[in-house]
């Protein structure tokens, strides 16, 4: 029994990714605006209603806002050594769901927020619930409450602007995604070290 809800549940995610996937491609290639569901159901080969079930809408198919990666996101963070200096935490857990491959999507869904006033809105919210979670298990895993002191969200802010300039940056410079990888490890380890300047 088990192993079916294990097979249902992989099959579930692995078509969320797919339409996912089709919706940001094709939002890439056309605009947002010539996108229709039914284009994102026929390049993903599901119904209309099937986009549905997995996404309220076209826009959140096609920024991949995915409240079950979510979940996993969380869960891992929680599952981290408790020994593990938060920001480090962050870094690892988003290491271990974010592929290169993934992190070229995240880049690209960002650019697509920004050029995009009507994915701005879902992109923004997306992004701030995401870091409400977060900090709700930053502040459990420091045994600070986020409600009276700024520590868990801050950290949580600190590990977003860090993944936002690195991201930025490799677009700027027109990194493969192996050297997207390293940049944001070099991000995360300069803040760790507390911003020393360059040379010193």
């Amino acid at each position: 029994m088990t192993t079916d809800v294990g097979l249902r549940e992989r099959k579930k995610s692995e078509t969320r990714q797919a339409i996912a996937d089709a919706a940001l491609d094709l939002a890439l290639r056309h605009g947002p605006h010539d996108v229709t569901v039914d284009d994102i159901a026929a390049a993903a080969d599901v119904s209309p209603r099937t986009v549905f079930n997995h996404f309220p809408s076209k826009e959140a198919a096609i920024l991949g806002i995915d409240p079950g990666r979510r979940r996993v996101l969380l869960r891992s963070l929680e599952e981290r050594p408790d020994d593990e200096p938060p920001l480090a935490a962050l870094r690892r857990t988003l290491a271990e769901l974010y592929a290169p491959d993934r992190l070229r999507r995240w880049r690209s869904r960002a650019r697509l927020a920004r050029e995009h006033p009507s994915l701005q809105a879902a992109y923004v919210g997306a992004f701030a619930e995401l870091e409400d979670d977060l900090t709700a298990v930053i502040g459990r895993r420091t045994g600070v409450d986020p409600d009276t002191d700024p520590y868990p969200r801050l950290v949580v802010a600190v590990m977003a602007v860090t993944m936002r300039v690195s991201l930025t940056h490799a677009a700027a410079s027109h990194l493969d995604d192996a050297e997207l990888d390293r940049t944001v490890d070099r991000a995360f380890a300069m803040v760790a070290a507390g911003l020393p300047p360059p040379g010193g």
